[in-house]
């Protein structure tokens, strides 16, 4: 992949991998602890998850809130995070260290894509992204709910049912997507499997629902039940990878067959930006929830070292190192180390010194 300088910032994904705004560290003369408070917190993460979120004990972070209300000359955490607020955002904030796989910038990318990326600039969590992304074709397009699937081995991914799954829906609605057992049962996937590259339209209210498994028919009627009537399904390959977006459309829409037929495309390539995004920024990565040591234990076993030469430069036991591999396989669903690095390499979650 790439080489990391020594101060770039880090995926935001637990104990100290949070990204740094520089230009709000170097405004207010900032520690880097201090700098990843205000920057989460200028982002929108509550101050009741920031000592999950960068690593330290409560007790700690009470002392860095104080230092940094200190320096930006304000008496409460209400009134720091107002002030932070105000400030300019850094619009490369999660993207040091990520070579885009799609054109990340509005010159390069036309103008209805540059918007959808300028809006998803600064996201750090996916499921905000699927929330810009549903906000920015909602009016055109009847946009009501978000089904966002990323297979990290593609194919062999799906038909194992090794899918990683963000949902932005009510919760009956979700609820009833994760209870399906075998996702080669939506009549959409086959539909998919049988034409790729097309777009499958599902009408709630003409769906068999006698012929449909009854977990899968169960998701239906929840759609349905939030006046849900229609569903776009398509799907892309991303390297390695494969990434599905199934969009729900509102029962009032009037006419879903054209929006499938001949703006599907359109449809398709707003996810693609999406999906590059979420890819290139870290918001895919953090998802899958790594810490610090975790994410480099994984890095320098995939660069080629040894166990014991990766446990020597992260300073830390043979026994310890283990354990860390142990629980980056657990959180990407692997048998193995070797599938662990390609599902934390499709999904950009490697950063190699």
């Amino acid at each position: 992949m790439r080489a990391s300088r020594q101060d770039e910032t880090l995926h935001g994904t637990g104990a100290g991998q949070a990204p740094v705004d520089r230009a709000l560290a170097d405004a207010y003369g900032l520690t880097v602890r201090q700098a990843q408070c205000a920057t989460l917190l200028r982002y929108g993460v509550s101050a009741g998850d920031l000592a999950a979120r960068i690593g330290v004990s409560p007790s700690t972070l009470q002392k860095h809130l104080s230092a940094l209300r200190e320096k930006m000359d304000v008496r409460t955490t209400a009134d720091l995070v107002a002030k932070l607020q105000e400030t300019e955002a850094d619009d490369n904030i999660a993207a040091y260290h990520s070579w885009p796989p799609t054109p990340l910038t509005p010159e390069a990318s036309g103008d209805a894509a540059g918007a959808l990326i300028e809006k998803l600039r600064g996201k750090l969590h996916l499921i905000d992204m699927l929330d810009v992304f549903r906000t920015h074709l909602a009016a055109e397009f009847h946009i009501q709910y978000v089904f966002y699937s990323f297979i990290p081995l593609s194919v062999p991914g799906l038909i194992k049912g090794d899918i990683f799954n963000t949902i932005l829906a009510p919760k009956p609605i979700e609820a009833a997507y994760r209870a399906v057992k075998d996702p080669l049962q939506y009549p959409a996937v086959q539909e998919l499997f049988a034409k790729p590259d097309g777009v499958a339209l599902l009408d709630g209210l003409q769906t068999e629902y006698a012929s449909l498994p009854t977990d899968v028919a169960a998701f239906y009627r929840a759609c349905l039940a939030e006046n849900v009537r229609y569903g776009v399904t398509f799907g892309f390959p991303a390297g390695s990878s494969y990434v599905g977006v199934s969009l729900s459309l509102d029962a009032a829409c009037p006419d879903p067959a054209r929006i499938a037929d001949e703006r599907g495309a359109d449809l398709r390539a707003a996810a693609m930006v999406l999906h590059g995004c979420a890819w290139s920024f870290g918001a895919l990565a953090a998802s899958f929830g790594l810490t610090v040591r975790e994410r480099d234990a994984l890095s320098f076993l995939a660069q080629g070292f040894k166990a014991a030469d990766c446990a020597g430069r992260m300073e830390i036991s043979e026994r310890t190192f283990v354990k860390h591999l142990a629980n980056a396989r657990m959180k990407f669903n692997a048998q193995t180390n070797a599938e662990a690095i390609c599902k934390a390499t499709a999904a950009n979650a490697l950063v190699f010194r």
